[in-house]
């Protein structure tokens, strides 16, 4: 009885200073599932490295100086283009200006295009104010930016290096049995990295598509608009559509009918369909998880996180869903 009361009173212990250690870790959420996500996408790199330098330390070096050449310095250069891309439309809207500047059009289409253009222009106005203030809050604090990913890589040197021995030491202290908790684990992870790579890694890639087909067929804020098909392609069913068309729209009215067309053609045969080949190919089965959960966990994390909740809205909800599979498979 005096082992039993003990021990209840231990793992009290250890809740408790585990939900200070939650409070602690609270300000670098932000660096902690940044790592984490990096580490699952740049792992398998880091094992190539290891199997050629034969050496952890030397291989989770190299790996993260070229996430750091390859990931973070064009990133913070299209973050760039993308605010100043922002605050040029906000300037011609001050200056009095409207989508009539764009429109280069027959007077037929241009009144069609004037009838409707209130609605529009307010519409939007109020996405490129939103994602505005999200990038004035970044660069508004470089230094802080800069911190993040200074810690992030620094942390993630720590995951590619030591990331075997922290899950031997949670199959040691877990109170579950142990193939309960590799199961738990190995969930975890699959529901991880297919969320990251099934989804969220194919938005990024057909909003980089998409940007490119917005600059070649001369589409206004090229960067912007492609930023923003990275966010259509995570609604179910119109996807990528929700900017390809009205933006083929805007060529039309603008009489240049054979870039529309050109443009329309990249959305549905470049853009459209490259995540039926690139889906299959990093994640080789489906994860089972519902693109409209995806979505709204991507929203929801939004509002809650800020930009990273991108990311941290969907894991919460690849690991709810370890969880209760877990749960299903033991529960008899």
């Amino acid at each position: 009885m005096n082992n039993l009361s003990s021990k209840n009173v231990l793992i009290f212990l250890i809740l408790i200073n585990l939900l200070f250690l939650i409070f602690l870790f609270t300000p670098y959420l932000n660096v902690i599932v940044l790592s984490f996500i990096l580490w699952i996408i740049f792992h398998p790199l880091f094992n190539k490295f290891l199997k050629i330098v034969k050496n952890k330390n030397l291989a989770s070096l190299i790996t993260v100086i070229l996430i750091f050449c390859l990931i973070f310095i064009p990133l913070f250069f299209i973050g760039f283009q993308f605010f100043n891309e922002i605050k040029s439309y906000l300037n011609d809207l001050n200056n009095n200006k409207n989508f009539n500047v764009y429109f280069n059009g027959p007077d037929y289409l241009k009144n069609l295009f004037i009838k409707f253009n209130i609605n529009i222009q307010e519409f939007v106005s109020q996405i490129f104010q939103y994602f505005y203030n999200i990038s004035l809050k970044i660069f508004s604090k470089t230094f802080s930016f800069i911190t993040t990913i200074i810690f992030s890589l620094f942390i993630l040197f720590y995951f590619f290096k030591d990331i075997s021995n922290f899950k031997d030491y949670i199959l040691k202290i877990m109170p579950l049995e142990k193939n309960i908790t590799e199961k738990l684990i190995d969930n975890i992870y699959f529901n991880s990295k297919s969320i990251i790579f099934g989804f969220l890694i194919v938005a990024l890639v057909q909003g980089f598509l998409a940007g490119i087909g917005f600059y070649i067929f001369r589409i206004p804020n090229a960067i912007f608009w492609g930023i923003i098909t990275v966010f259509a392609a995570l609604i179910p069913i119109l996807g990528t559509s929700i900017t390809i068309i009205p933006a083929s729209i805007y060529l039309i009215l603008n009489n240049n009918l054979f870039f529309a067309l050109g443009l329309l053609a990249w959305g549905f045969f470049i853009v459209g369909t490259i995540d039926n080949f690139l889906r299959p190919y990093l994640i080789g089965k489906k994860s089972g998880i519902n693109p409209v959960f995806i979505f709204l966990s991507v929203l929801g994390g939004l509002s809650l996180f800020g930009i990273m909740g991108f990311f941290i809205g969907p894991l919460i909800i690849s690991l709810f869903i370890s969880l209760v599979k877990i749960y299903e498979e033991n529960k008899n």
